[in-house]
């Protein structure tokens, strides 16, 4: 059974390497960066470290999960953009 200083190193440990400054992003260039986060898995990562390493709720994990929310909403609409004629008018002899 950990006691309490060691549980609060631990979680203090873990809060450096999930820092939102800079993260795994440190040594990349800027555009690299930004790049990065336009993708889901990495506010996906962070989601889930977040609950697994540190036991952070999901208030506190709000703005990942917003993102990963507008993330699928666009990808939806363009999806359904892209294909709402469906296959009838392609197919259509």
């Amino acid at each position: 059974m950990e006691t309490h200083n060691q549980e609060s190193t631990r979680r203090s440990t873990f809060r450096k390497a999930d820092a939102s400054e800079g993260g795994c992003f440190a040594g990349m260039s800027l555009f690299a960066q930004y790049l990065g986060e336009l993708l889901p898995n990495m506010h996906f990562i962070r989601l889930a470290r977040g609950i697994m390493l540190r036991d952070a709720s999901l208030f506190e994990l709000r703005s990942e999960l917003l993102v990963l929310v507008a993330i699928a909403v666009v990808a939806m609409t363009g999806g359904y953009c892209a294909f709402r004629d469906g296959w009838t008018s392609r197919n259509s002899y």
